[in-house]
C-alpha cells in the first residue's frame, strides 16, 4: 500500500524553488536581479512539466505565484533604480554647494584672522 502512496505523490520542487525566490527577491531587489530570474525560469519549467506530465508533476499554483512574486521584485528593481537616478544627481548637487559653502566659510574665517592679527 505504501507503493501507491509513493506513485500517488507529485513533484513539488521547482515550483516551491520558483516561490521562495519570488518571495525572497522582493526585500533583497531580486537577490541581485539574479534570484528573479532564476524564479521565473524555475516557475516556467515547472508550468512545463506540469503541463507535460500532471500525473507526476504538481504545484501549478505555486509555480503561478513564483513567477508573480519573481516579477513584482523585477518591477520594484526598475522603480527603485529609476527614482535612484533621478534623486542621486540631485543629492550630488546638494553635496557640492554644501562644501563650496562650507570652504568659502572656511576662507572668510582665515581672512578675518588675518585682519586681526595684522
Amino acid at each position: 500500500m505504501s507503493a501507491n502512496l509513493q506513485s500517488v505523490k507529485q513533484s513539488k520542487g521547482f515550483a516551491i524553488a520558483s516561490l521562495v525566490l519570488g518571495i525572497a527577491s522582493i526585500p533583497t531587489f531580486g537577490l541581485l536581479v539574479v534570484g528573479a530570474i532564476t524564479g521565473i525560469i524555475l516557475g516556467a519549467i515547472a508550468l512545463n512539466r506540469i503541463k507535460q506530465n500532471p500525473q507526476v508533476y504538481g504545484g501549478r499554483n505555486l509555480a503561478i505565484a513564483g513567477i508573480i512574486t519573481s516579477a513584482v521584485s523585477l518591477v520594484f528593481i526598475a522603480v527603485w533604480s529609476l527614482l535612484a537616478a533621478i534623486a542621486l544627481p540631485a543629492l550630488q548637487k546638494g553635496l557640492k554647494e554644501g562644501r563650496q559653502t562650507a570652504a568659502i566659510n572656511q576662507l572668510r574665517t582665515i581672512h578675518k584672522q588675518q585682519a586681526q592679527f595684522i
